[in-house]
């Protein structure tokens, strides 16, 4: 049973109880004799479990009893709070990084609740200037506007490290960050997503097998409904991790229900380099037909659970897996399955069904719980900055042949730089699995590195142009086939390959 819910129960029948308990204390006082006013002083010492030397009756036998378990229930419920404040401002100066939350969202609560009290919530017009005691900030606002001034008043503190999370802005399109980790939300949920839901490269957590380990040029098709923030980073991810073979054929149908991101459709058409394809629909009336030929669905906003329905029983020709956004970890597939029907073991009984409704329910799968994006692991505790800093000084030694300050040369990358190197350790984890498959040669491989590096540069707005390359202008010469490249060029990507191995040691160091 929620917590909530039961403090509600308990503060709406202990008030009652303690004015039920005063009035059979006085009663019973004033039976026994007492003047009415020595009565209403005895009643109030029955709460502190102090009975006065009379003649028992039972109005008092019931209020000696009641009185105290009301009284303490109440403190407990109203005091709560207040105990749990103290609590967190003492564990907040306890502990070596002190973490102040700044956020309006779901997400920074989320976070909030997963650090078990080791952070607090600046709340607005507070006395208490929390920030200038905390190690680290957290920056979570539902409008970015809003972040970026929070942003820039912290910014001015040179002993603070500060997160900074953008809705809609894009972190790769950010000048030199310094120090401050910018990230996104849907960016992390895009690539758990890809990870551990709907993992091409390895078994999913639901154990089924990549199709293109055994057949390299097998086609699948996509429907991702919205294009919002979520529906946006999910593709991205996507054209960025879902990289297995250069015969495969991965089609996406981008149904854009909103129409609100227009502009960026020639951008990721372009994205893909090999025979992958993006195709978008305006609206869900020009997009609907292709649900038909869809192997999978993705719904990436939170559409009613009677519109999922909707989808579940019209589109069922090719039993295709839906997929959708569950922020708050209902999971339908769980309240709708049969008894006794499992996923994995696990136990899903709620609702009784016929076999064939069971059926289509179990293609429902939930992903995006927050507490389960949002935590301080991922947050904090990210291995991909620090192996990116790494990878992105390596370059630099050999390029300018000398020794390099890791760290000093990755706070003067922009925002764009950063995103790059973060998304070569990204795909090194997609590529040491296909490696172990056995089926690409390491030219290959180092071609679809070369691919992965011109789908990056291409989403963020990136055009080919020859000559040199022109960062103000956002044109490079690369942006070519892997077969036009310079063999310097080339050499850049092979070498990529080799420390696929090294990269994979430091991400997963129990290994060794």
């Amino acid at each position: 049973m929620d917590e909530e819910f039961i403090k509600r129960i308990l503060r709406w029948i202990s008030w009652p109880a303690m004015g039920v308990a005063m009035i059979l204390g006085i009663y019973g006082y004033v039976v026994a004799g007492y003047h009415p006013a020595d009565a209403v002083y005895s009643a109030f010492s029955l709460f502190g479990f102090a009975m006065e030397d009379v003649q028992k009756n039972i109005w008092l036998e019931i209020s000696r009893w009641l009185a105290p378990a009301s009284g303490l229930t109440t403190v407990f419920v109203e005091a709560a709070p207040l105990f749990k404040w103290v609590e967190d401002r003492v564990v907040f100066f306890i502990i070596g990084k002190r973490t102040v939350v700044y956020s309006d969202s779901e997400a920074g609560r989320g976070l909030l609740l997963n650090m078990n009290g080791k952070a607090l919530l600046w709340e607005s017009g507070s006395p208490f200037k929390w920030e200038t005691m905390a190690k680290r900030a957290v920056i979570m606002m539902k409008d970015d506007e809003v972040g970026l001034d929070i942003y820039r008043r912290l910014n001015k503190s040179k002993t603070m490290d500060v997160y900074l999370c953008l809705q809609d802005m894009e972190p790769n399109l950010i000048p030199s960050s310094g120090k401050t980790k910018i990230f996104n939300v849907n960016d992390l949920i895009a690539g758990d997503f890809w990870k551990n839901e709907l993992s091409f490269c390895d078994l999913d957590k639901y154990g089924t097998e990549s199709v293109f380990k055994d057949v390299s040029d097998a086609r699948v098709d996509i429907v991702i409904i919205g294009y919002g923030g979520l529906g946006k980073r999910i593709l991205y991810k996507a054209l960025l991790l879902n990289l297995f073979s250069l015969e495969q054929k991965i089609v996406y149908h981008v149904i854009d229900v909103g129409q609100s991101r227009v502009g960026s459709y020639k951008d990721v058409k372009r994205a893909t380099e090999n025979g992958d394809e993006v195709l978008f629909y305006r609206g869900f009336d020009e997009g609907k037909a292709v649900l038909k030929l869809a192997d999978y669905i993705i719904i990436t906003y939170d559409m009613p659970p009677g519109d999922i329905q909707d989808i579940l029983y019209s589109y069922k020709e090719k039993q295709s897996r839906i997929y959708y956004y569950d922020p708050e970890g209902v999971k339908l597939e769980d309240i709708f399955l049969a008894p006794n029907t499992s996923r994995n073991g696990d136990s899903m009984a709620y609702a009784v069904k016929t076999d064939a409704s069971t059926k289509l329910y179990e293609r429902l799968y939930g992903f995006g719980k927050q507490e389960n994006v949002v935590t301080e692991k991922k947050i904090f505790k990210n291995k991909f900055d620090s192996i990116a800093a790494w990878l992105n000084a390596d370059y630099l030694r050999k390029r300018d042949f000398k020794e390099v300050d890791e760290l000093a040369e990755w706070e003067k990358l922009s925002g764009f730089y950063k995103g790059s190197n973060i998304n070569e350790v990204d795909f090194a984890e997609v590529g040491n699995k296909i490696r172990s498959w056995g089926r690409l040669s390491d030219e290959e491989l180092a071609e679809l590195v070369h691919i992965h590096w011109c789908r990056y540069h291409r989403l963020n707005h990136w055009n080919y142009a020859p000559g040199e390359k022109n960062v103000a202008e956002l044109t490079h010469p690369d942006l070519v086939a892997y077969s036009d490249l310079d063999e310097s060029k080339k050499e850049n990507d092979r070498d990529l390959v080799k420390k696929w191995s090294e990269i994979d040691r430091r991400l997963n160091p129990q290994k060794i």
